[in-house]
């Protein structure tokens, strides 16, 4: 013999059926959050393997005047820290690793996927080079990027208006460019063969 439902079990499903939205909703990344994770993971990428406990870093930036490399140089402060190493602006030779970077561009780009829906990429390259007294122990361009989906309701949500670098381009999905070059190639077919009769 089946047991009946309990009411708190049916209040527990109501209550997650209508929050688990809302928690959805809020776990995606802005652009300029998702623009700080990829400046993060390029960090990581220059520093992996180095041993920073106590080190100093003195760090340099193409733009330093840029919100872009500022944010980018917060990252690194960030990271520096959480590996008990130090940032230092010093220009003397007080330092143990001097790191030096150029932001050489972002995107942030939106692909319509479906009827609600666009794919938004985020991508970052960064040419970076660290050396310690001695030599140059890194140097590359690194580009990393991040693909997720997003309703078109919350792009403009992700975007803030008062960073102009967090605003995203539309790519026109795949339907809009097959449909012009047939309605062309047809306009043109329909021209030549009027004119040839």
């Amino acid at each position: 013999m089946h047991k009946p439902f309990k009411v708190e079990f049916i209040l527990i499903l109501i209550v997650v059926a209508f929050t688990a939205p809302m928690v959805a909703a809020n776990t995606t990344l802005t652009n300029l959050e998702r623009l700080q994770a990829l400046y993060r993971e390029t960090i990581d990428l220059v520093f992996t393997n180095i041993d920073l406990n106590g080190k100093r870093v003195q760090v340099h930036g193409s733009a330093p005047d840029s919100l872009q490399a500022r944010l980018f140089e917060d990252q690194t402060l960030e990271f520096l820290s959480a590996q008990n190493g130090a940032m230092t602006t010093d220009t003397t030779k007080n330092y143990d690793y001097n790191f030096k970077y150029i932001l050489i561009g972002q995107n942030i780009d939106y692909e319509k996927i479906k009827r609600r829906q666009f794919q938004r990429t985020v991508s970052v390259e960064t040419h970076c080079q660290l050396q310690d007294q001695d030599q140059v122990v890194f140097s590359n361009i690194i580009q990393v990027s991040e693909t997720d989906t997003i309703k078109t309701s919350n792009l403009k949500i992700l975007e803030d208006s008062n960073y102009e670098f967090t605003t995203g381009t539309e790519k026109p999905g795949i339907l809009e460019p097959v449909l012009v070059s047939a309605l062309t190639g047809a306009v043109i077919y329909i021209f030549y063969s009027y004119r040839s009769q």
